[in-house]
């Protein structure tokens, strides 16, 4: 058997490098008012998969999505993907999930605790690099619309692939 070093690099090759946020409280994240960071982006990477799977009973009529903001250079924030539906009412263990391909794709919500669909479009390329070959850095927010969720957890996962020399994410929270 492969050692689990092997293994390991085999699996980021196929699925990319994964980072989890820690637990967010759901007031924190999907309210009106503001968004929050969840995972800071240096350099160019391609997005593979986006999704928040719940931690903690949601309560309030939150409909979220994510977006993507430019630090440096300053780029105002855009949407990745357009609002869900209500999140009211899931359980421990339903995602919401990006659905990759367009910004106009809503943000999928899972059927159950156990089956969720994965990004069904074609994955994004986000950041960047300049001519001087300086990464760009930027953020990727949990945004809420319309109603603010009044309680909740979400853990926060972000697939990817690094595409220039020293790309990388991080968990912001």
């Amino acid at each position: 058997m492969p050692s689990k070093d092997v293994v390991e690099a085999v699996g980021d090759l196929h699925r990319g490098l994964i980072v989890e946020t820690g637990n967010v409280l759901a007031t924190t994240c999907w309210e009106t008012a503001d968004s929050l960071t969840i995972f800071n982006v240096y350099g160019t990477i391609l997005l593979l998969e986006l999704f928040g799977q719940i931690t903690t009973d949601m309560v309030g009529a939150a409909q979220p999505n994510f977006s993507y903001t430019g630090v440096t250079p300053a780029i105002a924030i855009t949407d990745i993907c357009a609002v869900s539906a209500s999140i009211a009412g899931l359980n421990v263990g339903h995602r919401v999930v990006w659905p990759g391909g367009t910004v106009a794709g809503v943000l999928l919500i899972s059927g159950n605790e156990y089956l969720s669909p994965g990004a069904t479009g074609v994955p994004f390329i986000l950041g960047g690099v300049t001519a001087a070959g300086v990464n760009f850095i930027g953020t990727i927010q949990a945004d809420g619309s319309v109603a603010d969720a009044t309680a909740g957890a979400v853990i926060f996962t972000c697939a990817y692939v690094p595409l220039s020399p020293g790309s990388y994410v991080t968990a912001a929270v």
